[in-house]
């Protein structure tokens, strides 16, 4: 498996590790919850899930650029993507897209 496919699936262990959410409620790919939720509390959007993946195991810009691609792929280029999609299947579907991605 090459590097950037390793970030997705990175990516989709964290989230099904600590839990995912979207817009306001994200949490930082630094660590740092939002505004509204104390940092423990906070989940990962996607974003906030890939860049978190990609500083943990040191991906490089190479890599995460590649793998930003594949996403692309599936989800084409959405702006908000995330945010767009339903509470109550969101994250199985983002979970989903990052496995898939990393397929390709």
């Amino acid at each position: 498996m090459k590097r950037d496919q390793q970030l997705l699936v990175a990516a989709a262990d964290l989230i099904e590790r600590t839990g995912w959410t979207q817009g306001r409620w994200a949490r930082r790919a630094n660590g740092t919850g939002c505004r509204i939720a104390s940092p423990a509390a906070a989940r990962f959007d996607i974003t906030g899930a890939f860049y978190r993946a990609a500083i943990d195991g040191g991906y490089a810009e190479k890599s995460r650029r590649a793998a930003l691609d594949r996403i692309s792929k599936v989800i084409g280029t959405g702006m908000f993507w995330n945010d767009r999609l339903p509470r109550r299947t969101g994250k199985a579907t983002v979970i989903a897209t990052l496995r898939e991605a990393a397929t390709l």
